[in-house]
This record gives C-alpha cells, sequence and structure tokens, in this order.
C-alpha cells in the first residue's frame, strides 16, 4: 500500500485506514474468525485507496445495516 502525502486526500484515507484498523481489532476481540476480519479488512483498504472522494469514504466505512423484508432480516 502506498500512500503518498502529495494526495488531496492523504488525512481522510489515513484517518480512515486508522478507523478501519480499530474495527477489524474489535472484531477479533469478539471472537469474530480471523479470516474473516482479515479478508474483510483487505477489501476495505483496497477500496479506501481507490476512492477519489472524502464522500466515497465515508461510505466505505459505513456499516452495513439490517434491513427488514417483510419477512427475514436481511
Amino acid at each position: 500500500m502506498i500512500v503518498s502525502e502529495k494526495d488531496k486526500l492523504f488525512d481522510e484515507r489515513v484517518e480512515a485506514l486508522v478507523k478501519l484498523y480499530r474495527r477489524a481489532e474489535f472484531y477479533l476481540k469478539q471472537g469474530f474468525l480471523e479470516s474473516i476480519v482479515c479478508e474483510f479488512h483487505q477489501k476495505k483498504v483496497e477500496m479506501i485507496m481507490q476512492a477519489e472522494t472524502k464522500g466515497e469514504i465515508t461510505e466505505i466505512l459505513k456499516l452495513s445495516k439490517p434491513h427488514f423484508d417483510g419477512n427475514k432480516f436481511v
């Protein structure tokens, strides 16, 4: 992973990566499988590094929220 200080989103990317690391650490402490947490973390890091706007980074960091489809939660 290469991050350049000349990147206009440098601060946002670093902040997002720190938040993502803390979230992964929390999941591991809660007993989630390490392989699942690592896969999730790797995909999110790639998405953050490819993001072109601060809004995209914010969306990437949002937690998934279940919704009720009328029969079950998805």
